[in-house]
């Protein structure tokens, strides 16, 4: 699936990459319109160096996909469980014997460490919502698959099984092996790792690039840089550069994409926000809020959609 240069929040550059993470998922899921079951704790206009006078009289204060991404034939991750199997949440607990088992964990169903929900998977299978969850982090043959029977479930990929794993409080899963980096030669020794190293490299090109919009004519009163056009470019340079690379932050599905747009977003609306704080009294915040609004407004769409 072809990486679009447009979308529609950040962080600085002594924050956290796994608080960036939760900061995202919970930005989701603040207006999500069914809590998935009870683990929820939190959760183009083609990019320019130059702008004419016409353009800078009209400022761009929309941001949208406009390449069109080849769906999966199967829902995504955060599709299934937040639409698919909420479609049945009256059944949840409820199972067909007083003392059945997780098909995953095999502990009684209502026994587990940690309480969790208890449902039906679309293949009829029952499993604790903490155990599916849990085994999409793991290496393995089942990802994306029914461990009992192999029936294909959804479309896996990395960033929607982050914010599962985020908001359903499940450490990512860590490998132990050793290697370099292709892409920045540092050195890299699990998943995590890489993942940290991505995101320090994301909130680096949101840094230069809106101080290259800073050098540009503005079109608002204030001339206030564009931060629209500053997150589109931010976008392209990334793909661009290949990126994501990381296994979490990769994505194969409609919702993958967006979700990183959405991660995007809060680590550039953290770094304006901690270290330009002025830039919350312009006209440009007020379109870029708009365009945040506006992601978000897209990823519940494509969750709930049939």
């Amino acid at each position: 699936m072809q990486q679009p240069d447009h979308l529609f929040g950040g962080t600085s550059s002594s924050a956290s990459s796994h608080e960036v993470g939760n900061a995202a998922v919970s930005y989701f899921a603040s207006t999500t319109q069914s809590r998935p079951l009870d683990e929820a704790v939190t959760t183009s206009t083609t990019p320019h160096d130059h702008v004419s006078p016409e353009d800078a009289s009209e400022p761009r204060i929309k941001a949208e996909i406009e390449t069109v991404p080849v769906r999966p034939t199967l829902p995504s991750l955060l599709q299934y469980v937040d639409h698919v199997l909420m479609r049945h949440k009256d059944q949840h607990n409820k199972p067909p014997q007083y003392a059945q088992k997780c098909t995953i964990c095999s502990i009684q169903w209502d026994k587990a460490g940690i309480p969790s929900t208890f449902l039906a998977l679309s293949c009829g299978h029952w499993v604790h919502y903490r155990c599916f969850i849990e085994l999409a982090t793991r290496e393995g043959l089942h990802k994306g698959l029914c461990y009992t029977c192999n029936t294909p479930l959804y479309e896996w990929d990395g960033i929607n099984t982050l914010t599962l794993a985020i908001r359903t409080d499940i450490p990512m899963w860590k490998d132990k092996t050793t290697a370099i980096s292709p892409s920045t030669y540092a050195l890299v020794t699990s998943d995590h790792d890489a993942y940290e190293q991505e995101c320090g490299f994301i909130e680096k090109t949101i840094e230069r690039r809106f101080f290259k919009q800073l050098a540009k004519t503005s079109g608002f009163a204030a001339h206030s840089p564009d931060l629209v056009q500053c997150f589109n470019d931010t976008l392209k340079d990334l793909r661009l550069m290949g990126r994501p690379t990381s296994k979490w932050l990769t994505w194969s599905t409609t919702t993958g994409l967006l979700l990183f747009g959405m991660l995007v977003a809060i680590k550039m609306q953290r770094y304006l926000t901690e270290g330009h704080g002025r830039i919350k009294q312009t006209e440009a915040w007020v379109a870029w809020e708009a365009g945040c609004r506006a992601l978000q407004a897209r990823i519940l769409d494509d969750v709930h959609q049939e």
